[in-house]
């Protein structure tokens, strides 16, 4: 029950390496050829993958996708399928395969799904544009290391900690179970100086509503 064996593979775990010049879905999860009367999976795995998690044996553990120099490409096009997927109220939208086959025809992404990207900022990446970083959290590891009096204490897991028990903890629909329904004070009026026209306090920044809606799942788990 762990995520990969020790060749790094794994049922529950992909690594796509992401290359130049991905335009399109059909670079990433694959088309339906009309040409030969069916669906033509991309050598991604991404199709696969998806199919593979509605299996019984797949639903109760995280299912990880990991887009290794994700930003080669613009990332809005090949995961064009996916964007709206990234909003709360888009979760359990199907991807429309084009197979005019009805029941073939929806691809449902299992709920237990994600996604990790890597990416670099440099001469020979894409710009990630703020559609995107509106709807998902990014962790820069340029910073440097900074020194703490915290102490913290480390723990070993023994394999995957099942979906259930995750999205019991981080789950979006849990989170809006017990959430706030108003920002706390202090971050609300920390808010007001990011968007305050006042310039000693420099360039204002616009916090989106995704943004609020994060802060506030981040405060209530």
């Amino acid at each position: 029950y762990h995520l990969v064996n020790e060749s790094g593979q794994g049922c529950d775990f992909l690594n796509v390496p992401i290359s130049r010049g991905w335009v399109s879905g059909r670079d990433f999860i694959g088309f339906y050829n009309s040409l030969r009367g069916s669906y033509q999976p991309a050598r991604t795995g991404m199709y696969q993958f998806l199919t593979n998690g509605a299996s019984k044996e797949a639903k109760n553990s995280l299912r990880l996708v990991l887009l290794d120099e994700a930003n080669l490409s613009p990332m809005e096009h090949y995961l064009s399928d996916f964007l709206g997927m990234f909003d709360a109220e888009g979760r359990s939208r199907p991807i429309d395969t084009g197979n005019p086959v009805e029941e073939s025809r929806f691809l449902n992404v299992p709920l237990n799904t994600r996604f990790i990207a890597t990416i670099n900022n440099d001469s020979t990446t894409e710009p990630l544009s703020p559609r995107l970083c509106d709807r998902v959290p990014i962790i820069s590891m340029d910073l440097q290391e900074l020194e703490s009096t915290q102490v913290h204490t480390a723990f070993e897991l023994d394999g995957v900690i099942p979906y259930d028990t995750l999205e019991s903890f981080f789950g979006v629909q849990s989170a809006y179970e017990n959430g706030y329904e108003d920002l706390p004070l202090k971050l609300a009026r920390a808010i007001e100086l990011f968007e305050d026209r006042n310039r000693e306090l420099g360039q204002v920044t616009v916090i989106s509503k995704r943004k609020r809606m994060a802060m506030q799942l981040y405060l209530t788990v």
